[in-house]
């Protein structure tokens, strides 16, 4: 892991406490993956590790806004329901059962 561009870009923690909250805490876990990912997309000489840090950079940026949502419903004090807890939804009627396979 390259950390240059970790110190590049301090993350205040007058900004986002980390030790305040989870959600905090995972903003600057992501917030310091989205800095060496662009540390990678920026000394990628190879087309595949170029094409790969795309996809991890915009995954992350989507993550990233998914946890300020989170934290602004936080904020304003409105339940944040788990995603582990949730209970599987039954296929709608007439549905199939879509199975991928790698072959």
């Amino acid at each position: 892991m390259n950390y240059s561009a970790v110190r590049a870009t301090p993350l205040p923690d007058t900004v986002i406490p980390v030790e305040r909250g989870g959600i905090r805490r995972k903003l600057a876990q992501v917030r310091m993956q989205l800095a060496c990912a662009e540390d990678l997309f920026n000394s990628a000489t190879d087309e595949a590790v170029l094409d790969s840090s795309i996809y991890q950079l915009k995954s992350l940026q989507v993550y990233y806004s998914f946890l300020m949502r989170q934290l602004r419903l936080e904020e304003l004090g409105i339940p944040i329901p788990e995603l582990s807890g949730r209970e599987a939804r039954p296929f709608p009627e007439g549905a199939r059962e879509v199975v991928e396979t790698m072959g």
